[in-house]
């Protein structure tokens, strides 16, 4: 007979998405910080073999099973690892994803971030009504803690004892806590929303001996609470401390006297408020607590008044060793190295010295040597390194010194050859196709746009579902590109589809949105005489997107990298004051009208006005693409960025060309004498991500 608890709880899962992680390429045994399969959990198998099919629902934070009964808990219970085994046996718990052929992937497509119980109706967000004017308790369980050393009762004079000692008292703590808010016996009663184990666990290699000696890192447990009442977070952290020392061994002596020895080593029992008036409270007691004596608040005066004088004498020293360096340095490695460290520092004085390391670089015989294996639809090293170099000067306002290195780069020679055929110095990207119209910033005829229509069509489905999803749980959001982003705004999006795949996204959040603007888009559709979809020139030469601007947003000037793509933008919420531009241009985004421009061509965005902002992207195929794909047989290597051409698909490609007249280069796989050298192999599209 079931043995109802007293309260309904639900367990969630918490992913971490993998890039590449539907084609993952399987890793040596022998590679340096590989994860022993054994040591995997799949959750999956959790719900699967206790409930017998509940469903995945994607990625990030997940409900997985509910419990309402004493047999229910113990079900779930029974198949999740223990802490120890996180720490100690360097296990990985891993979600396997389910294929469109019904089977199961192979390899894990993500893995767990944080393992979480709570009540149910209760979401594990700070934001939730039950959350919001609480706080949770934390302690961290440092792996080096456990292992170095056992507590007095754990004590043994086999090291190996002591080890598993340690480990063993991780899971009495952590399991106790469990059973103490499940079994609704912490004070004060009803008082405990939730319970979280994050995996904050650093895997080494476990290759050649134990992992006990390889996993370093922690894990977190926090204890999440209503409200901030005094005397009430006084209470529940006594009783949470008491759980902690409860043991299995009826024995056991239980200290719970001011001096009773920690926990265990390292233990501190942190507050965290959830409300931010609490959270500014907590940080100013803070505060006084470290200034009450005049001697700390002298150290802290003497700080504050030398910081900014430091960090200038600091930046100073820089730019010294960095002028040294550039008369130096000569082996690519270094040169790379140099430019990345310069651009770590997001200063844009800074940047003429990050383009000297790219230019020397861009000019090396390591780096030129591309133009003959590489073709124009890859990133060939020496223009990536210009390109690069002229956006960093354009958003810094080197002008004129962007206009040399545009020079300079339409003028390169190899092998009798300009191979970089930019016209514009405000269409720069680091792969340019050959043969395609000239720049046009601002797409405004629909004619070729049919995926515009589609846009606008959907316009209700996709603003539905997008409302839907902000009254809902707020799925975390990837940050786009922090480094393009000034400090004090956010620029963050749901990908729906990439690298000519769904995302778990499109399916979670906007499943209609998803299926309707897929199929129309015109690059995955395009059906040539044998084939359907034209290949990929990089990961996202299509895209769908839907993208977050918080108020005071600004996105500097950038190009899309590849003149493959067009990116039309449709607003959907909180449009008013935020503005696209490209070229020289602006214009402001409005809700359910579409502005479409060249992705290829500089472009910025900036958001002035006071609401949260929501648009959609979407990147479609060039118009000239799919009007001409015999343009592809410039793949004279049957590689584009992204992926590998089909050898039958490159063959109907010459064909239309020969039919024309169309001229390509006579080299790599179109000259008898070299067409072994780059033979792709005949099959279905394949990333070169996981070739």
């Amino acid at each position: 007979m079931p043995l109802p608890l007293k309260n309904k709880w639900v367990l969630w899962e918490q992913l971490t998405l993998h890039k590449h992680a539907a084609t993952p390429e399987p890793k040596s045994e022998d590679a340096e910080g590989d994860v022993d399969a054994s040591k995997q959990v799949d959750l999956t198998e959790v719900a699967v073999s206790a409930a017998r099919g509940i469903s995945n629902y994607g990625e990030l934070t997940n409900r997985v099973a509910e419990v309402s009964t004493v047999q229910d808990f113990w079900k779930y219970y029974n198949f999740l690892p223990q802490p120890s085994a996180v720490i100690g046996d360097n296990l990985k718990i891993v979600r396997y994803d389910l294929l469109a052929n019904g089977e199961m992937s192979k390899t894990p497509t993500h893995s767990l971030g944080a393992l979480m119980l709570f009540l149910d109706g209760v979401k594990p967000e700070w934001e939730d009504p039950a959350n919001a004017k609480g706080g949770h308790f934390q302690f961290t369980m440092q792996a080096a803690g456990f292992k170095s050393k056992a507590p007095v009762d754990f004590e043994a004079s086999n090291p190996v004892t002591q080890v598993n000692a340690g480990l063993a008292l991780m899971d009495e703590i952590w399991n106790n806590l469990v059973l103490a808010v499940v079994g609704n016996t912490l004070e004060p009663k009803d008082f405990v929303t939730g319970l979280r184990l994050v995996d904050k666990v650093k895997r080494g290699n476990v290759r050649g001996g134990s992992s006990r000696s390889n996993a370093s890192g922690h894990l977190r447990a926090e204890v999440w609470f209503r409200d901030m009442d005094k005397e009430k977070v006084k209470t529940l952290r006594e009783s949470v401390e008491n759980v902690m020392r409860q043991r299995l061994d009826q024995n056991a002596v239980v200290d719970t006297s001011p001096d009773a020895p920690p926990i265990f080593p390292g233990y501190r029992l942190d507050l965290r408020p959830h409300d931010e008036t609490a959270m500014q409270q907590n940080v100013q007691v803070r505060y006084d607590r470290v200034c009450r004596t005049n001697e700390s608040n002298s150290i802290i005066c003497r700080l504050i008044r030398s910081s900014q004088e430091r960090a200038e004498a600091l930046f100073d020293r820089a730019v010294t060793l960095y002028q040294d360096l550039l008369h130096q340095v000569i082996e690519p490695e270094g040169l790379h190295a140099c430019a990345v460290s310069l651009l770590e520092y997001r200063r844009p004085e800074l940047y003429p010295y990050a383009v000297g390391f790219a230019r020397k670089l861009a000019l090396h015989p390591v780096c030129t040597a591309e133009f003959a294996t590489k073709s124009p639809f890859q990133e060939r090293a020496t223009q990536y390194h210009y390109a690069t170099s002229l956006v960093l000067l354009k958003q810094s306002g080197h002008w004129d010194l962007a206009e040399q290195f545009f020079e300079e780069a339409q003028k390169y020679e190899w092998n009798s050859e300009r191979p970089i055929g930019w016209t514009s110095i405000l269409q720069t990207p680091a792969i340019f196709i050959p043969d395609l119209r000239p720049p046009q910033v601002w797409w405004d005829s629909q004619e070729e746009l049919s995926m515009n229509e589609v846009l606008l069509e959907n316009r209700a489905v996709i603003e539905r579902e997008l409302r839907a999803s902000l009254r809902g749980v707020r799925w975390t959001m990837q940050d786009v590109q922090p480094m393009l982003t000034d400090p004090g705004g956010k620029w963050q999006q749901y990908q729906l589809y990439t690298e000519r795949a769904p995302t778990a996204f499109s399916d979670s959040i906007f499943p209609k949105t998803s299926r309707r603007l897929i199929k129309a888009l015109p690059g995955r559709t395009r059906a040539t005489k044998s084939f359907q979809g034209l290949p990929y020139v990089s990961y996202n030469n299509e895209e769908i997107t839907i993208i977050r601007m918080t108020p005071g947003t600004k996105v500097v000037r950038h190009n899309g990298g590849s003149n493959a793509r067009l990116t039309s933008i449709m607003g959907l919420i909180g449009c008013e004051g935020v503005w696209v531009g490209c070229g020289d241009d602006e214009r402001e985004i409005k809700p359910g009208e579409i502005i479409t421009f060249d992705d290829s061509v500089d472009h910025w965005y900036r958001h002035d006005g006071v609401e949260e902002h929501w648009h959609i992207v979407v990147g479609t195929m060039h118009p000239d693409l799919l009007q001409k794909p015999w343009i592809f047989t410039n793949c004279f290597n049957g590689h584009t960025e992204f992926e590998k051409i089909r050898l039958d698909k490159l063959q109907e490609y010459k064909k239309m060309a020969d039919e024309i007249g169309y001229e390509y280069p006579v080299k790599g796989l179109w000259d008898p004498d070299l067409r072994g050298m780059y033979l792709p192999t005949p099959g279905k599209f394949e990333s070169l991500a996981s070739s």
